[in-house]
């Protein structure tokens, strides 16, 4: 998890694959620490909104068609970067 901080509970779960970690927050939460994990602030404040609103949208998508019983995202490019609490403006 390299250091970082995030909000909400985290579970570690055991599988056959080995151990998988859980950040299990809420979703505004969620979309204000991936913001930055997917574009610039540099590029303005319409840019920020219309980000959150994707990531918010994305989200709650994943969460109604999720991939896993355990989690809804993954933290990473293969959904949408989640940086957490450092991530958040």
């Amino acid at each position: 998890m390299d250091g970082r901080r995030f909000w909400g509970a985290i579970e570690l779960l055991r599988g056959s694959a080995g151990l998988r970690i859980v950040n299990e927050l809420p979703l505004e939460d969620y979309v204000a620490g991936t913001v930055l994990g997917e574009i610039s602030e540099q590029w303005g404040d319409a840019v920020l909104r219309a980000q959150a609103i994707a990531a918010r949208t994305y989200a709650l998508h994943r969460r109604a068609h999720p991939r896993s019983a355990d989690f809804d995202l993954r933290a990473t490019t293969a959904d949408q970067v989640y940086l957490g609490i450092d991530g958040e403006t």
